[in-house]
């Protein structure tokens, strides 16, 4: 034996794959997508109202319980509507994403 490290066989191997799994990873991903998609849509139903919702809420307690002012009272609306978006809405579609490529994960897994 010569110095150096031992030469591994296993690495020089390789993978089969039957032509079914090639297709059906990138089927599988573009199910996902679709499905990522609807979510967010579905996502997007219940916050626009929930949005719209808020900044009458704000409006209302800005201007008449508060007594600031109409455009105070406007600018604390347009305020909540951005907040509803950073707050809310990424953080839920950052969920769905996550949500979707787990279930890619597992379904490839489910595969091999």
């Amino acid at each position: 034996m010569g110095p150096g490290f031992r030469k591994r066989s296993c690495c020089n191997n390789e993978l089969e794959r039957d032509d079914e799994s090639k297709k059906s990873h990138p089927a599988l991903a573009r199910e996902l997508a679709i499905e990522k998609e609807a979510q967010i849509e579905g996502a997007k139903a219940v916050l626009k109202p929930l949005t719209f919702l808020a900044a009458i809420i704000v409006f209302a307690v800005c201007f008449w319980a508060l007594e600031i002012g109409l455009p105070l009272s406007i600018a604390a609306a347009i305020l909540a509507i951005l907040a509803m978006g950073l707050g809310v809405a990424l953080p839920i579609g950052y969920i769905l994403g996550k949500r979707a490529a787990r279930r890619l994960k597992m379904r490839i897994r489910d595969l091999g």
